[in-house]
């Protein structure tokens, strides 16, 4: 785990809710059990489950931490990540189907996943900010706008800004950062979004079991 920090200045962790039955609540500090409580269905809240205690561990494992109950997460008043006395980690969480992401950052980081699927395309596509985009067939119009989609969610995370508010301009207008898309096992899109500057990332599955 260290050593795939010091290679990389992001990496990202793919889980597949599939493979897991999470029963780690003890892992969950008093404000994630209250968020738990808040969610209604039952994938939302594997998803909230795994996805705090991956995190757990996977960063327990970067700052060479015994117990993963020593990592406290908090949220801040715009829903971002954050860890306590690790100031210097940025963290982007992202949920689709059954996978979740977990994009960890020494730099600022925004990350977005989406199963491929038809994607409510006529009301996107109807948007300023796609009026002159090119999708070409119907099979490349649907990668492709799933692809400008996550570019879209990513930067909005990245930059702390609400999704729906960027389609109304006019043009990809997203210059001061950089974006790398995955087409992962040609069932779903990834993709970060980062500073120009920023170099290496990886994107790996998890290989060590929850605890």
């Amino acid at each position: 785990m260290i050593t795939l920090w010091r290679k990389n200045d992001i990496v990202t962790f793919l889980v597949d809710l599939g493979n897991y039955h999470p029963v780690y609540c003890s892992y969950l500090n008093s404000e994630e059990k209250e968020q738990l409580l808040h969610l209604l269905s039952e994938i939302s809240k594997k998803r909230f489950v795994l996805s705090r205690v991956f995190l757990k561990q996977i960063l327990s494992g970067i700052f060479s931490l015994e117990n993963i109950t020593d990592i406290v997460l908090l949220r801040n008043e715009r829903g971002r990540v954050l860890v306590r006395d690790y100031p210097n980690i940025w963290i982007s969480l992202s949920y689709s189907g059954t996978e979740i992401t977990i994009s960890l950052g020494k730099e600022k980081v925004g990350s977005d996943i989406e199963v491929i699927r038809p994607l409510f395309s006529k009301k996107i596509a109807d948007c300023p900010l796609f009026k002159d985009f090119p999708f070409g067939t119907e099979t490349e119009f649907r990668h492709n706008l799933l692809q400008a989609w996550t570019m879209v969610e990513s930067y909005a995370k990245f930059a702390d800004k609400n999704p729906y508010q960027l389609l109304n301009t006019s043009s990809f207008f997203f210059s001061e950062v950089k974006f790398v898309s995955y087409c992962v096992d040609k069932r779903s899109i990834f993709t970060t979004a980062t500073y120009k500057d920023q170099g290496k990332e990886d994107l790996v599955w998890p290989d060590f079991p929850v605890p």
